[in-house]
């Protein structure tokens, strides 16, 4: 029953993250944490998207992988393959299905990709287009996270669209700030 709560993704996440030091307090610091340590991005990102999926399974959010799928649209020549995505909002729409087409099925709402090259390519507008919703992109020592927006173009947000509860700041720019535990019982 714990785990249907936010207050114990929070704290738990952290954990899962982080870890524990033994003066009861925790830090909030994925992002942070992985680069301090020699973590790459692309593995950084992989940490992510593991955190994604323990988190969506213990709130028993059902959400279906795509990983690292590549997507086309044939029609308009474009085709993209994210380093993680997901299917959070549009799951239901795709259960079951032995193969996505773009052409009749949404695309992933989430895309996590490791930014470690400065590409030509404008790949946020190319998810957008694809019909993602939300890409979190990692760069090193941040994460940003962006959404399409009503009118196709993409714009960076402090928060997610998928998961709105879900205290990215936290996650990713704190390296020295510390929890008690027990916070968010008051």
């Amino acid at each position: 029953l714990a785990a249907r709560s936010r207050a114990f993704w929070i704290l738990g996440g952290t954990f899962f993250v982080c870890g524990a030091s033994t003066n009861g307090l925790i830090g909030t610091h994925l992002i942070a944490a992985c680069h301090d340590v020699g973590i790459t991005p692309v593995r950084s990102a992989q940490l992510l998207a593991r955190a994604v999926e323990a988190m969506t399974a213990a709130l028993g959010l059902p959400i279906r992988s795509g990983r690292s799928t590549t997507f086309r649209l044939r029609q308009r020549r474009i085709g993209l393959e994210p380093d993680e995505c997901y299917w959070v909002q549009n799951e239901a729409r795709v259960r079951g299905r032995p193969a996505i087409d773009l052409a009749a099925d949404p695309a992933p709402d989430l895309a996590i990709e490791a930014d470690v090259s400065r590409s030509a390519l404008d790949r946020l507008s190319m998810f957008a287009a694809l019909g993602f919703t939300e890409v979190w992109r990692y760069g090193g020592q941040r994460l940003w996270i962006h959404v399409r927006q009503p009118s196709g173009r993409v714009a960076e947000q402090p928060t997610s669209r998928c998961f709105p509860w879900l205290p990215i700041e936290e996650f990713t720019t704190n390296r020295a700030k510390w929890i008690p535990l027990g916070a968010w019982d008051q």
